[in-house]
């Protein structure tokens, strides 16, 4: 079972107590699970001084590279989270459109030349390939060609990323109820040879960017070397932890929120025509083109990420640390250094916010049922301060393969496609089991 999953078993169990939060062990270690939405906005925003931490294992002196944006405690995170802020602005996501949109069109003809020996496309394993690709251009600003090179490097060390042995479960279990213990015994999050070989990627960019001068790429990398060069001084273990992140945040969240969605639309037909339509209408006022521009006018699209997103959150559920003792309204207590668990996924699929949240239903997200819900019944990229800081940009790769599948391909479910999809327990994020097969028709 992933942990989403019994995390959302846990607030099943729980959820009928007006209460704001349950409590269970992690081996000897208390924890809280939310359980009421108001609770929950007030972790996130109103109430976030006392829960600015993460509480997710990372040891700066072992692997610099887990120090970065995502596990970073509140003093090294809000000095780091402003310098890196203007690096997602629009007029950013704009420039690195561009790259993405470049990437999207290798994947169509990379598609098309596949159906030409079977109809059946493993639709998880095109989706990784092509958000390394991207990636690696927008973020290393490089050339992987996992679109061509199924074995590539940087697929084979994403792999090994995301998926865990049982001694690394182990290992991190240890390091989620005892971070003291783990440190002292020189823990580290990641595979020495996967972080070794990212650094050994993002030095050697940093490298060819300084013999070349001062470049206008536009990409991800050179807007941290000019933070480097800049007022901001970012060092290169920050560089590195930061490039690190933004690969591990934009390659699997993406890929799997492309696939999830294709999945979708593949059982259900009516709603991938409606979204053709749209992609196909708008895009004919932009010379057929992706651009940034028409993706903003796909509101239906972004419909259909959101259910998506809804019923297949990344990251099935958020942590928390508390930094200072807290009070709830209730009266009952957090005490400080008490990890507390967002139960996203649960949530996501509480019958009581969303009626019937098997099916997937982009109208959910209508703007008049958007308003009629709180602000914390959906939570894909988390809320408030330490919302996800590369939202923008892992939905703008989302849109952009979408569109450039759907505007030239019918996808539909094969005779073995699940109703059902089992996820892997051997990834933190929420991820098929297995490949996904899917069949995939080219528009004449």
């Amino acid at each position: 079972m992933h942990s989403a999953v019994l995390f959302g078993s846990f607030y099943e169990q729980l959820k009928g107590y007006d209460v704001p939060f349950g409590g269970i062990y992690l081996l000897t270690r208390p924890m809280a699970v939310a359980l009421k939405l108001d609770f929950v906005r007030d972790v996130l925003t109103r109430d976030f001084q006392h829960f600015s931490d993460r509480g997710i294992f990372y040891n700066e002196q072992d692997d610099p590279l887990s120090a970065n944006l995502f596990t970073l405690t509140w003093e090294k995170w809000s000095a780091l989270r402003a310098k890196l802020t203007p690096t997602f602005s629009s007029g950013r996501m704009k420039e690195m459109a561009l790259l993405v949109v470049g990437v999207a069109h290798e994947m169509q003809i990379c598609l098309r030349e596949a159906l030409t020996l079977s109809p059946m496309v493993e639709i998880k394993d095109l989706m990784a390939r092509f958000t390394i690709d991207v990636i690696g251009e927008c973020a290393f600003g490089i050339q992987c060609s996992t679109l061509r090179d199924p074995r590539s490097e940087f697929r084979e060390m994403g792999k090994r990323i995301f998926q865990s042995n049982s001694r690394s479960r182990i290992q991190q279990l240890l390091m989620t109820a005892f971070p003291s213990i783990a440190k002292f015994l020189r823990m580290s999050p990641f595979d020495k040879e996967v972080t070794s070989f990212f650094r050994a990627v993002v030095e050697e960019t940093m490298r060819q960017r300084d013999l070349e001068g001062p470049g206008q790429r536009h990409d991800f990398m050179d807007l941290l070397i000019k933070l480097r060069d800049g007022d901001a001084k970012l060092t290169t273990n920050e560089i590195c932890a930061q490039a690190f992140v933004f690969f591990l945040a934009g390659f699997e969240a993406s890929s799997n929120t492309l696939t999830f969605c294709l999945y979708e639309l593949a059982l259900n037909e009516d709603v991938q025509h409606r979204l053709r339509e749209e992609i196909q209408a708008i895009s004919s006022k932009y010379d057929n083109q992706i651009t940034y521009e028409a993706l903003s006018e796909m509101k239906y699209l972004d419909r259909v990420i959101n259910e998506t997103l809804r019923k297949y959150p990344p990251l099935g559920t958020l942590f928390r640390r508390v930094t200072e003792t807290y009070a709830s309204p209730g009266g009952a207590k957090l005490m400080k250094d008490m990890n507390l668990i967002i139960p996203i996924y649960a949530i996501h699929h509480d019958p009581d916010i969303y009626v019937e949240p098997q099916k997937f239903n982009p109208d959910r997200f209508g703007p008049e049922e958007v308003h009629t819900r709180h602000r914390c019944a959906f939570l894909p990229f988390g809320d408030g301060p330490r919302n996800c800081i590369g939202l923008r940009f892992g939905l703008l790769q989302t849109k952009i393969g979408l569109a450039a599948l759907l505007g030239r391909f019918v996808f539909k479910p094969t005779s073995t496609t699940p109703r059902s999809i089992p996820f892997s327990r051997k990834s933190f994020t929420l991820t098929p089991d297995g490949g996904l097969w899917l069949n995939a028709v080219e528009l004449v």
